[in-house]
């Protein structure tokens, strides 16, 4: 557990993955890749696995101003005080960079949670593929909230439970190119 994010790229690059079989636990953000920073590789949280902020607003992970990821891939617990992944620009606060992109899939078949969103995209943010949810994506407002110009360029899989009180996904002036199954 640590004060403010857990593990933290800031105009930074790695070729490798974040693979956790333990705790990453952050006060603001579990995970915060920003500042045009990118993992090439994927973050992967296993089964015993928990990613978590605890503070009012942070993420358990945050994909920042132009940060990106290769594949995101849950089978244990990824829970967020506001998202549980949040992709995003930094706004007006910091240097307009840009939306955050994952290359790939979200791929969930464990529990990803938050009080606003499971996962979250903004300001014109991507997910390169799919999101596949055999498991838990939940949410007090939306499990999965798309906001301001953001894509996944495939489809949402769903063979699990995607739930918010007021959506389980929500589009607000964004796309799912390849739309959403529900078996």
């Amino acid at each position: 557990s640590a004060t403010g994010n857990a593990i933290s790229l800031s105009s930074a690059s790695t070729a490798g993955s974040i693979i956790n079989d333990g705790s990453i636990s952050g006060t603001f953000n579990g995970i915060s890749v920003s500042r045009s920073s990118s993992i090439t590789g994927d973050i992967t949280n296993n089964l015993n696995g928990t990613i978590s902020s605890t503070g009012s607003s942070g993420a358990a992970i945050l994909l920042n101003a132009n940060g990106s990821a290769g594949n995101i891939t849950n089978i244990g617990t990824i829970s967020g005080s506001r998202y549980g992944i949040s992709l995003k620009d930094a706004g007006a606060s910091s240097a307009n960079l840009g939306g955050s992109s994952v290359a790939g899939d979200i791929s969930n078949s464990g529990t990803i949670s938050g009080n606003s969103a499971g996962i979250w995209l903004s300001s014109g943010s991507l997910i390169g593929g799919n999101i596949n949810n055999s498991g838990t994506i939940s949410a007090n407002v939306a499990g999965i909230w798309l906001n301001t110009n953001s894509l996944i360029s495939g489809s949402v899989n769903n063979n699990g439970t995607i739930s918010g009180n007021l959506a389980g996904i929500a589009l607000l002036g964004s796309t799912i190119t390849g739309g959403s199954t529900n078996t």
